[in-house]
This record gives structure tokens, C-alpha cells and sequence, in this order.
């Protein structure tokens, strides 16, 4: 059995030729990391994020889902969906690879904040019963992929739609 990761890019993207990257390494999407940090440059956006977890880069981290936004989601995650492009990650060739430094689970229920773990549990979100909120991944359960480059090369992942 293989393990997949899932996560949603802007339409138009490079993912084909550079891989998915990190917050860190592109310009793109930073209103809600400056919303939720209070920060204004990218630079002080970085900073902030990279100071929530000592010894954890979020800046070189990638969000992943455990499966996609299913079609009895909430009207929000729809648009969120099908405003977007769905890649599939290879994670189990990526920690084989040994190009993940670090998996952090995010939001994963009773337990708060995130925590460090060395594979991933493959449960599908129930997105029907997910609350749409101002950020999607603050909602559902969710991984962050600490990647050694900042990027997961286009080998690793696959265009879904």
C-alpha cells in the first residue's frame, strides 16, 4: 500500500518544473500569513512564523492533507477547492529519500497545537463536518512537511485536476 499527501496549489503554478515550494521561497499567498502574524514583509512574516516552534522551520515547510476536499464539504472549501489545482505527494519516497527533516500534525482533534511524528496517519477528513473558518488548514487536520531544500521536487508529486 502507498501513502499519499495531498495539497492545493494556485491555478496557475510551476510545480511542474520546481516542485511545490515553501512558504519561505515564494512571494505568492502572503496576505494570510501576514493577517495571521501582524507582519508586513516577508522577511518579518518568515521571522514570525519560524519563532511559534523552536528547532521547526514553518518557513521551510509545506502543508499536506490526508485526502482531498470531498464533494459534501462546505460551500467555502468547495470554492477554496475549485479555485485551486490538487497535486498528490509522494510522502513515503520523500522520507526515503530522507528530504523531509520533519513532520509536524497539525490541529489533529483533542490534542493541541503540533507535535513531531515520523509517519503520518492515513485518515480521511470528514470535510462534511468541518466548520469553514478565515483559514482553511486552521480547521481540519493537517501535516506540515518541513523540507530540507524548501521544496518537494516535481518527481515527488502528481497534477490530480
Amino acid at each position: 500500500m502507498h501513502d499519499y499527501l495531498y495539497t492545493y496549489l494556485p491555478k496557475r503554478n510551476t510545480a511542474a518544473i520546481d516542485g511545490i515550494l515553501a512558504t519561505g521561497l515564494t512571494e505568492r499567498g502572503y496576505e494570510k500569513y501576514r493577517e495571521r502574524t501582524g507582519k508586513r514583509t516577508k522577511e518579518d512574516v518568515l521571522a514570525e512564523l519560524d519563532s511559534w516552534k523552536p528547532g521547526f522551520r514553518r518557513s521551510l515547510a509545506i502543508s499536506a492533507l490526508t485526502n482531498p476536499i470531498t464533494d459534501d464539504a462546505p460551500a467555502e472549501f468547495i470554492a477554496f477547492r475549485d479555485a485551486k489545482k490538487l497535486y498528490r505527494i509522494d510522502a513515503a519516497k520523500l522520507l526515503a529519500a530522507g528530504l523531509i527533516t520533519r513532520i509536524e500534525s497539525a490541529n489533529t482533534g483533542n490534542r493541541r497545537g503540533t507535535h513531531t511524528v515520523k509517519r503520518w496517519m492515513n485518515r480521511d477528513i470528514d470535510w462534511s463536518k468541518k466548520q469553514p473558518g478565515a483559514f482553511l488548514f486552521s480547521n481540519v487536520p493537517h501535516y506540515l512537511l518541513e523540507m530540507k531544500r524548501g521544496r518537494i521536487p516535481a518527481e515527488y508529486i502528481d497534477e490530480m485536476r
